[in-house]
């Protein structure tokens, strides 16, 4: 079976797709992760930060949520210029990308494309995302998390953080419209996370290829601190050597 051009992470944010993606990358024949291409900022993982952006096409480009399909190949075969093998460029694909859902639904059942559902308990998922909004703490993985020290703080914020119907809403209705797409394959939260070598070995089944051992990434065991904007004030009895920490 030839692998896919693009491997659709169908998913939410704070739902492990950025875990999920990168190790795919590492462990799938001729794979790249491509973070969000619908998303456009650099800080946020999107095309900006790529070093062909100024040369993406400005008309596909102002189009990517009405024919994503078309967006997503333009973009590969900039990111794949220089691989010989067939590449397979591994996007991750949220609700609040704002896609329009002919183009979805055009996108997920092309035959060049392969995807994979993703899906994290909505109340676990929306309340991650406040947390990380909140503290700025976007830890990929639970195993992240308790290498950066966030652990306990997360587990008492996780324990006040109340959701009601309609705060789960969007997120149900997301998912529900991505399973009558009928993706490649769906996996869950805990899977990716907890079991990561089955899970790769499950999408490489699905996909027809062969996946290379996978290895965990080693993680900082250093407490992170969130950023903050500090003024140090140096005094001293000469005072023109001050000049240059000012």
């Amino acid at each position: 079976m030839t692998p896919p051009n693009l491997l659709l992470v169908l998913s939410e944010q704070r739902s492990g797709s950025t875990f999920l993606s990168e190790a795919m990358a590492d462990t799938l024949p001729c794979a790249l992760s491509l973070g969000e291409p619908f998303a456009k900022a650099a800080s946020g993982g999107g095309f900006a930060r790529w070093p062909f952006a100024s040369a993406l096409d400005a008309k596909l480009q102002g189009r990517r949520f009405v024919n994503p399909y078309a967006w997503l190949m333009h973009v590969r075969a900039h990111a794949c210029a220089n691989r010989t093998c067939v590449c397979t460029a591994i996007v991750k694909v949220f609700r609040t990308h704002g896609i329009w859902t002919q183009g979805l639904r055009a996108m997920v059942r092309a035959p060049e494309v392969a995807s994979v559902l993703l899906v994290r308990n909505a109340v676990e998922m929306e309340c991650s995302r406040r947390w990380a909004v909140r503290t700025g703490d976007w830890a990929n993985s639970p195993q992240e998390r308790r290498a950066s020290g966030q652990e306990a703080r997360y587990s008492r914020f996780r324990n006040r953080c109340a959701l009601s119907a309609r705060d789960l809403a969007p997120h149900t209705e997301w998912v529900a419209e991505l399973r009558l797409l009928s993706p490649t394959l769906e996996v869950s939260f805990a899977q990716a996370v907890q079991n990561t070598t089955a899970t790769l070995q499950r999408v490489a089944f699905a996909l027809g290829v062969v996946a290379a051992p996978w290895v965990a990434p080693q993680r900082s065991r250093a407490p992170t601190v969130a950023s903050t904007l500090g003024l140090i004030t140096i005094v001293r009895r000469h005072a023109h050597r001050l000049g240059p920490w000012l």
